[in-house]
């Protein structure tokens, strides 16, 4: 079995790191994705672009946050595909680049 993990949805109904879960749901939670990731081949973040950083939009916590869950806690190693969401806009490409590099810190 593989899972295909789309983080925006995660984050929109709060089921990473929901500031009113109690203890016990929060811990159900977390052993719940973190049981899971070995299976997971892809996780996919869609954000927007601002100021050539990523940001995560109807969530909880930012971009890089997430980021830094799914690498250093989850410690997940495999693949990561970014998604920009509004409109496509030419003259933003340069700050597009940039976000993507940012990945890479």
């Amino acid at each position: 079995m593989t899972v295909y993990l789309r983080y925006g949805w995660t984050g929109r109904y709060d089921d990473c790191e929901a500031p009113n879960y109690t203890q016990d749901e929060y811990e159900e939670a977390r052993l719940l994705y973190e049981s899971i990731i070995n299976k997971v081949v892809n996780i996919h973040l869609r954000g927007s672009l601002r100021e050539c950083r990523w940001v995560l939009n109807s969530s909880n916590f930012g971009f890089y946050e997430a980021l830094d869950l799914i690498r250093d806690r989850w410690e997940y190693s495999g693949l990561l595909t970014v998604e920009p969401e509004g409109k496509k806009d030419k003259s933003l490409f340069n700050s597009f680049v940039k976000a993507m590099q940012s990945l890479r810190t």
